[in-house]
């Protein structure tokens, strides 16, 4: 009966921290998008990158 009860507990812990890194992650991609919509509308702390030459491939 204990090896029974340990699984469960394992089982449950994971199943815990699996459902809430993926809250973190869907709050996280809303965060990005409303800095991306508009300016300073985002907690999130973003460092101003530029791109000069898009990859072609070659």
């Amino acid at each position: 009966m204990g090896k029974v009860t340990v699984a469960v507990a394992v089982i449950g812990g994971a199943t815990v921290c699996a459902a809430a890194a993926l809250v973190i992650a869907d709050a996280m991609t809303v965060e990005m998008h409303v800095g991306l919509a508009s300016e300073g509308g985002s907690k999130l702390k973003m460092l101003i990158s530029y791109v000069y030459n898009l990859p072609t491939g070659n």
